[in-house]
């Protein structure tokens, strides 16, 4: 059981500090300015090495932009046309966020696409038997008649031959098919592998082996944008009519003018500037999952204060050849950036599960990197402190924009 406890040293200095004990890591609360009006928990043992960091290495979403409306709602809105399509109307314990928070707290789901189509599939093995076996077989009808393969086409078609009208989705946890994992190798690529077989199992189990992969195949896999269901209703949700720009074709589906527009920078500029100033210039760089031209239509001319020599866009380093295995939690793009930086101790910003493995793998590497962990852009800070907490994260913010303060405190501390 987590637990809290404030200690408070008083001491003769211009600000309190209070010992704050999440689980069994003990961090310093620090009282921030109130212009910044935040949360700053640092971990004792980590406040002498931020002193020492040389730069500072950011993510996009959930720390320079708030995703929250786009990406996080572009997962539940792809369920819900699905399944609408298909009749089903009562899918609301699929998309609880719950479900989704367990998933990222694996460390393994940076990709939101990979987020719907695991509800997607838990949702097929939260139907009624009868309805499984339903769908399976209208599945099987539309590829058997040789339909045209274009995702909008076979969701129609399977629609026109199976409604689940009136039927409850009722899926296992996510908790509850981790339990029965047995990951055998370490990585993204052994872990999904393993996720796969433990649903196909779910499946078999109850007799519906071959209706599942008739299924999953429906659903289709993860980047494949025009082919798989998926993915193709979910960027069709979050870029609308820019898709083609960014996959080569489509709109396949009409679903609006894209999510991507209600994101919002949650960054202070001023904040740039402050930590242009205790680094220099070159010192800052960003490394995302994202492609760089998505990431730019947010940050817009906050780029200007990031070296854009130093700073990685995974989605793009993939699109040019780079294997799908240096996507987070691997630590390639820390690696890279602080290569091209110079530095050999650098701060981490990040908001979730493989942001913080990322980091840890890359000190791993040798490249000495503290981890800063932001709560507030999270649909549940609460939980995602305590996360943070659990995985021996160095700080732990409510707001980005406290970073200067605690780098300048953790140099008056060393000083």
């Amino acid at each position: 059981m987590r637990y809290v406890v404030f200690l408070c040293l008083g001491r003769v200095v211009d600000w309190a500090r209070c010992i704050v004990l999440i689980g069994v890591r003990k961090y310093i609360k620090l009282p921030v300015p109130i212009s910044v009006d935040s949360e700053v928990l640092v971990a004792e043992k980590s406040l002498g090495w931020l002193s020492l960091a040389e730069g500072v290495v950011f993510d996009c979403d959930g720390v320079l932009v708030d995703s929250r409306e786009s990406y996080g709602r572009a997962v539940v809105e792809s369920v819900r046309f699905i399944f609408n399509r298909l009749g089903i109307r009562d899918y609301s314990p699929l998309v609880d966020q719950g479900q989704v928070d367990d998933l990222k707290a694996t460390g393994h789901f940076n990709n939101s696409v990979d987020i719907a189509r695991i509800l997607l599939l838990l949702g097929f093995l939260g139907l009624p038997e009868k309805e499984e076996r339903l769908l399976g077989e209208a599945i099987r009808a539309a590829r058997s008649e040789g339909q045209d393969r274009e995702p909008s086409r076979i969701l129609e078609s399977v629609a026109s031959r199976v409604q689940l009208g009136g039927v409850e989705v009722r899926p296992p946890s996510v908790a509850s098919v981790l339990s029965r994992m047995r990951v055998k190798e370490p990585g993204y690529v052994a872990f999904r592998r393993s996720l796969e077989e433990t649903l196909r199992g779910l499946a078999i189990e109850r007799g519906l082996g071959s209706d599942y992969s008739a299924y999953a195949e429906f659903i289709g896999e993860t980047g494949s944008y025009g082919v798989g269901l998926a993915e193709t209703v979910f960027s069709d949700i979050y870029y609308g009519p820019l898709v083609s720009e960014f996959k080569g074709s489509g709109p396949y589906f009409n679903l609006g003018g894209g999510l991507y527009t209600k994101e919002t920078r949650s960054i202070r500029e001023e904040t740039l500037r402050r930590l242009s100033e205790i680094y220099g210039a070159e010192k800052l760089a960003v490394v995302t999952g994202r492609n760089r031209r998505l990431a730019m239509l947010t940050i817009g001319g906050l780029y200007k204060h990031f070296n854009d020599r130093a700073s990685v866009f995974i989605a793009d380093e993939i699109m040019g050849g780079a294997p799908p295995t240096i996507q987070k939690p691997s630590p390639y793009g820390i690696i890279k950036s602080a290569s091209d930086m110079g530095v050999p101790t650098l701060i981490y910003v990040g908001d979730s599960a493989e942001d913080i493995a990322m980091a840890q793998n890359a000190s791993e590497f040798g490249i000495r990197t503290l981890f800063v962990g932001v709560t507030g852009l999270t649909h549940n800070p609460s939980r995602a402190r305590n996360m943070f907490a659990s995985l021996g994260a160095d700080v732990i913010v409510e707001s980005v924009d406290s970073l200067p303060f605690i780098i300048e405190e953790a140099k008056k501390s060393a000083a």
